[in-house]
């Protein structure tokens, strides 16, 4: 009577258990077992026996595979989280030019989040600078990675030829994502004054890094490529300068998430504040959005007042409810 009351009582919790992990947690019970089998019998003395090679690698592997699928299972408050971010993502609720924002890219803009391309791209085009200098969005440098032909198309036709002259321009920005983190490299098109010397120096890139030097140099050596070409195509009698770099001296982030809001600081200053000579220190910056609460905060209300403006306006019959739409 007690065996069957502790099978009944063992059936109705592993009822109550989700089934994969009830499955996962028998499986790994039987190895165990057959595993105890095969080295003991009873009424002898346990003795050990070599397994072969191909058998112990191909359990082993079967067990982590097993506990890793197990490990990874969402718990439910973990499980509701995601869900929630995912449907937050499909919520939009302002455009400005030709980005739409979601209630998922405010979720980013919460202290120890990082910021997507959406919020980096946003920062861009919001941005009021000079005439003088062009801004790339953050899609320009994968694009320039896609293939192999990429980097002469993209010189032919970003931007247009017929528009813009990017040699003639005094500053150009490229903020760039490679292999997740986020760096923004500004070309100067007429080189800079060294500080002591004075001598003024070929065309640069300056390398702003918020994890410091130590940077990868594909980034450089694509936008180089492009650069080179598109200066053929702008001024096709004359020879391509050579380019040098130089690394800016800039605050540097301080957590592992806050890169993109640091490239969006380095935006701001050095639009405000543009270099003036070699080295290029900038460790105390001159802008008033000198830390990445500040920043996270100044995006977030620039996209509230555009929130704002909508619900001021109209809505047409042709609208969806959840599509809010302002072009500049």
């Amino acid at each position: 009577q007690d065996d069957d009351d502790e099978e009944d009582s063992s059936e109705t919790s592993s009822s109550k258990e989700d089934p994969l992990t009830s499955s996962i947690s028998s499986q790994l019970k039987a190895m165990s077992e057959q595993s105890a089998d095969a080295t003991s019998t009873p009424g002898k003395t346990p003795t050990k026996r070599k397994k072969p090679l191909d058998e112990v690698v191909k359990n082993s592997s079967k067990l982590y595979n097993l506990r890793n699928r197990k490990n990874q299972l969402f718990s439910g408050e973990e499980a509701n989280e995601a869900r929630y971010r995912e449907d937050e993502n499909l919520v939009r609720i302002c455009e400005y030019k030709s980005i739409s924002l979601t209630r998922g890219d405010l979720l980013r803009l919460e202290e120890g989040e990082m910021l997507n391309d959406n919020l980096i791209d946003f920062s861009v085009l919001s941005c009021d600078h000079p005439d003088d200098y062009h801004l790339f969005n953050c899609q320009f440098f994968p694009i320039l990675m896609s293939s192999k032909h990429a980097v002469e198309r993209s010189a032919k036709r970003i931007p247009r030829l017929d528009k813009v002259r990017l040699f003639e321009k005094k500053l150009l920005f490229f903020p760039v994502n490679h292999i997740g983190h986020w760096i923004l490299i500004i070309f100067v098109p007429e080189g800079l004054p060294h500080f002591r010397t004075k001598r003024m120096s070929v065309p640069l890139f300056i390398i702003c890094d918020p994890l410091g030097p130590g940077f990868s140099k594909i980034p450089i050596n694509k936008i180089g490529s492009y650069l080179k070409k598109r200066f053929k195509y702008e001024r096709p009698n004359e020879t391509p300068p050579t380019f040098h770099f130089s690394t800016a001296k800039v605050p540097l982030q301080q957590n592992g998430v806050d890169c993109g809001v640091y490239v969006i600081m380095y935006l701001h200053e050095f639009v405000s504040f543009p270099p003036t000579h070699l080295p290029v220190d900038r460790r105390d910056f001159k802008s008033p959005y000198s830390n990445p609460k500040q920043m996270r905060k100044h995006i977030h209300q620039k996209i509230d007042t555009l929130r704002a403006e909508y619900v001021q306006k109209p809505i047409h019959e042709d609208d969806s409810d959840d599509c809010i739409e302002i072009l500049n």
